[in-house]
């Protein structure tokens, strides 16, 4: 049978960073096969028809692997899933997880290492290091994220403040602008995903 670390790199291509828990074996009609069991946020329609594709030509090119796809979306509980997950010891074998919490799954036993895959080298060190802990590669990184912040210029320079520069800055100009009347962060987070990004 092929290395596990190759079944990653393919199954990893199709989704933001997948963590490798383990591998599950079954017994089928007394000989043994691989089971992998995906849990991913990537539940619209057309996320998931893709995800399907892949499972089946990658199923159709590895006999004797079986991938069991579950997707949840971040607006019908993902993240509640996957924390019932963790508490409960009934993880997929792969899943995707936000960056700014792997120290999170590792500590919760969740997280093999993949450090030395030859795969590692195909991306940058800059996005490897975010799917890094304690010197260990934890994870593939298959979506990066850029985050901005609109301002108002001519409010801060009603408010006497300087475009921040530090973190101290920023929340010091918040509480100005808040002291002034003004609302100094406003965001679209009914999902509860948006605010994870300021502070990740």
């Amino acid at each position: 049978m092929r290395n596990i670390w190759s079944y990653v790199l393919t199954l990893s291509l199709i989704a933001t960073m997948y963590v490798w828990s383990g591998g599950g074996r079954e017994q089928d009609n007394g000989e043994e096969r691989q089971v992998l069991s995906i849990l991913t946020y990537k539940a619209a329609p057309h996320e998931r028809a893709a995800l399907e594709d892949v499972v089946a030509r990658f199923e159709a090119g590895n006999p004797g692997v079986t991938v069991e796809l579950e997707t949840v979306s971040h607006s019908g509980g993902y993240d509640q899933v996957l924390d019932t997950r963790l508490i409960s010891g009934e993880m997929a074998d792969i899943y995707m997880e936000v960056t700014h919490r792997l120290r999170r799954i590792i500590d919760a036993g969740y997280a093999a290492p993949i450090t030395g895959a030859d795969f590692i080298d195909n991306y940058q060190d800059s996005v490897i290091e975010l799917a890094s802990a304690d010197g260990e590669v934890y994870a593939i990184p298959t979506e990066v994220s850029s985050v901005g912040i609109w301002y108002n210029r001519q409010i801060l320079a009603d408010s006497g403040i300087a475009f921040p520069q530090t973190w101290d800055d920023f929340v010091a100009a918040a509480e100005t602008l808040q002291a002034n009347g003004y609302d100094p962060l406003v965001m679209a987070n009914k999902a509860g995903i948006s605010a994870q990004f300021l502070t990740s």
